[in-house]
């Protein structure tokens, strides 16, 4: 059998014989992804608030590459858009250089939030509903700005060749908030993580503990959480499902490319399978970051001061990594 010709949606067959799932495994993707999303809409910036708070200064440093040398206003793009987050770290950081910003989402209850969001910016905003591969054939952005998406994405090739479409000459790509595909063989990163699950462990374990009996009391076990209850839900109505999925099982899905999901099917992203992709675009600055493995809220405030001097020292070792790419004007 030609490698080639297999669909990566596939991968996704032993979920969907779990929970009884007939329709086509890409029909399966997106519609577990739009219920899911749907559900954890308005609620989605509490949910993470653990990655908005670490993330300023990694958009930041990533917003500084496209702000030299000044020039003409900008037509930026944000794909996957979401409650408008990075739309928020553009206002604080780019905001005089920008003429427009077009917020996309598949999901319509992500978008209904970005528009709340908005209304506080500084620069109009466009706001589509859909995926990157339904944006018009003749639209170009001088920068498309990408957070916490790639992992979902399936069909990666498929999308950077249209992001290659979409970035006008000497265009900037930003991209952050994915899963180095390195981490699970960087020594260093693993033993920064088990040092802090010991640190951590006594009281983790009393936490968790508390929290399963609170879910107990609640939910009577077997439970799952509200999130997943609500996702199911949605899909037993569709008739997509025959029993509900966990939450484990919904980000098996959702998170696509994230490692340690249940099957095995997430390798994380790097670099270099990116630089392939982007043929006609430059690396201009990468750097990791989440250096213990664990989000920022989640640090004591000694291992925050050290995640801060490593950021500053370009550390290698993170868990996730960013990347600015610029679009070569060379033939």
């Amino acid at each position: 059998m030609n490698l080639l010709t297999i669909d990566p949606y596939e991968a996704l067959r032993p979920l969907m014989n779990r929970y009884g799932a007939t329709c086509s495994p890409r029909d399966f993707y997106w519609a577990v992804n739009q219920a899911y999303h749907t559900v954890e809409a308005h609620q989605y910036d509490e949910l993470h608030e653990a990655m908005f708070v670490g993330l300023e200064p990694v958009w930041h440093f990533l917003l500084s590459q496209a702000a030299t040398p000044p020039g003409p206003k900008l037509r930026v793009l944000d794909v996957g858009a979401g409650t408008g987050l990075v739309g928020g770290f553009v206002e604080m950081h780019l905001a005089s250089r920008v003429g427009s910003m077009t917020m996309l989402d598949p999901c319509e209850a992500m978008l209904g939030q970005c528009r709340r969001r908005a209304e506080l910016f500084s620069f109009s905003c466009d706001f589509r509903h859909g995926d990157i591969l339904e944006l018009g054939p003749h639209e170009q952005f001088d920068l498309i700005t990408v957070n916490s998406v790639l992992h979902h994405v399936v069909e990666l090739p498929a999308f950077f060749a249209r992001v290659r479409t979409l970035l006008a000459p000497q265009g900037w790509l930003l991209t952050a908030q994915d899963p180095r595909a390195q981490a699970a063989s960087d020594s260093c990163l693993q033993a920064r993580r088990k040092q802090w699950r010991q640190r951590h462990r006594q009281l983790a374990r009393v936490l968790w503990s508390r929290c399963r009996q609170v879910m107990r009391r609640l939910l009577g076990p077997p439970h799952l959480s509200p999130l997943a209850l609500e996702t199911s839900h949605q899909l037993l109505q569709q008739q997509t499902i025959r029993q509900p999925m966990t939450m484990s099982s919904i980000y098996a899905v959702t998170d696509f490319h994230v490692p340690g999901q249940p099957g095995g099917l997430g390798k994380g992203l790097d670099l270099e399978a990116m630089a392939g992709w982007l043929p006609d675009c430059v690396l201009a600055d990468a750097r990791t970051y989440q250096f213990h493995g664990v989000p920022w809220t989640g640090l004591g405030r000694g291992e925050q001061e050290l995640e801060s001097q490593w950021w500053a020292a370009r550390d290698p070792h993170g868990e996730l990594f960013a990347s600015a790419w610029r679009r070569d004007l060379r033939p």
